[in-house]
């Protein structure tokens, strides 16, 4: 392991500012196993109330672990921000990518339906795959990076904060 001069406990939160980026796939499990098993009339309450806790939750998570650790030290500081930074730039990138998707079912006007939901489906899901793996291997390598005690700045991000 890599001796760095900053302190273990600096180090691991500002590990896990970087682990909380990776909020979406912690509640992914539970949207597969748990809705189907409910009763329908349950499934229609519960996919309510949870669906925009899958959509917020991956945002504020990491956004209110970054504003109360962010006082500990600057690191820990400059790794929460560059992981909501991220996390919105990801964001917004998958409202680029459906808004992509729905201008090609548009423009198809109804001819060749078929053929425009079948690219709609396509562009969506290698689109969403990319950026959801480029997601998940860019925070992982950032968490392994902070626990070292290095810098990581996520590439492609756009500074909110």
């Amino acid at each position: 392991m890599h001796n760095s001069p900053l302190d273990r406990t600096i180090r691991r939160r500002a590990m896990w500012c970087h682990l909380t980026g990776l909020t979406w796939l912690y509640l992914q499990p539970f949207s597969l196993l748990l809705i189907p098993k409910l009763s329908p009339s349950l499934q229609g309450e519960v996919f309510k109330y949870w669906m925009p806790a899958v959509f917020l939750l991956p945002f504020f998570v990491p956004f209110i672990f970054w504003r109360v650790n962010r006082k500990l030290h600057p690191f820990v500081d400059l790794a929460g921000r560059s992981t909501v930074n991220f996390v919105l730039t990801i964001f917004f990138q998958l409202i680029m990518l459906i808004s992509l998707d729905f201008l090609i079912s548009v423009m198809s006007c109804g001819v060749g339906y078929e053929f425009a939901l079948s690219m709609f489906g396509i562009v969506f899901a290698v689109g969403t795959g990319a950026i959801l793996l480029t997601h998940m291997a860019t925070t992982i390598y950032a968490a392994i990076r902070a626990n070292r005690g290095e810098i990581y700045t996520y590439p492609l991000t756009m500074n909110f904060f």
